[in-house]
């Protein structure tokens, strides 16, 4: 009996609509209604204790119907976003990614105001490492209704949990306390070169092919070791392939499309063996 009470809760809960859901399938109508490759539009919603942020994925040369001419789309599908918003109870902004335009990433959010100079403690989402650094320029999202969205970072040091951080332009508790729950955005550019073997949320899905073998799935699983990562990819007759992350079975990761891959000799059962 108390087995299917839980899983009756399991289930209530998975149905719960959060109130970004309205916001985000009005964003995914507005955004398929302009480009034409629908297929290849995505959002990924990121809500926190100080509103949602939904970034919209599109391909490249359909970037810049969604930015229209001097931004004047997006403009009007962030103001339509916020009145929705407002409406169902949650602060919204609205972000485009696209390689046909400067790409950006949340890369952490902040979790508690430190000290009275205006520190923050950070943590990394979607699966990423500590990515902050000195120097690097960050964005607040959902933006304040006052003061400065972009930041550079004044100094970086491990706080257990996090990274605890300095903000020009953030420099008292009260300032602080006002950037607990927000997310902080940053340009591709400024991250690692090797930043696509890190984003291990982005991988998971993507297919992988070998030159000899053909097609092998998709990316299940990533486990993370000391070493290497290993991808766990499933979905054809091979059955599960456990491929090691270095650089002789993975030189690259393309921002889009499959990802080649060289199979380690045996880990592929041949025929007859």
């Amino acid at each position: 009996m108390a087995e299917e009470i839980d899983q009756t809760t399991d289930e209530t809960e998975a149905d719960v609509e959060m109130p970004s859901d309205k916001v985000a399938d009005l964003v995914e109508y507005i955004v398929c209604g302009l480009v034409d490759d629908q297929d290849a539009v995505s959002l990924d919603v990121t809500d926190s204790e100080s509103g949602t942020l939904i970034e919209v994925s599109c391909a490249a040369a359909d970037a810049g119907r969604v930015i229209g001419r001097k931004g004047r789309t997006i403009k009007a599908i962030r103001t339509l976003s916020r009145a929705l918003g407002q409406r169902v109870g949650t602060s919204v902004e609205v972000e485009v990614l696209g390689s046909g335009m400067p790409d950006y990433r949340v890369i952490a959010r902040v979790v508690k105001a430190h000290g009275k100079k205006g520190e923050v403690v950070t943590v990394p989402v979607h699966g990423l490492p500590s990515l902050m650094h000195e120097g690097l320029s960050v964005c607040v999202v959902p933006p304040r209704l006052k003061g400065p969205r972009w930041h550079k970072v004044l100094s970086c040091a491990s706080d257990g949990r996090g990274q605890r951080i300095a903000l020009d332009g953030v420099s008292d508790l009260g300032a602080a306390e006002a950037l607990v729950g927000r997310s902080l955005l940053v340009s591709v550019d400024d991250l690692p070169d090797n930043f696509a073997f890190m984003d291990l949320d982005a991988l998971i899905g993507r297919r992988v092919e070998d030159p000899g073998y053909g097609d092998l799935g998709e990316i299940e699983e990533i486990l993370t070791g000391p070493a290497n990562d290993v991808w766990v990819v499933r979905g054809t007759s091979a059955g599960e392939i456990l491929l090691p992350v270095i650089p002789d079975v993975v030189s690259e990761i393309p921002s889009s499309g499959s990802i080649e891959v060289h199979v380690p000799k045996g880990t592929i059962p041949e025929e007859g063996d």
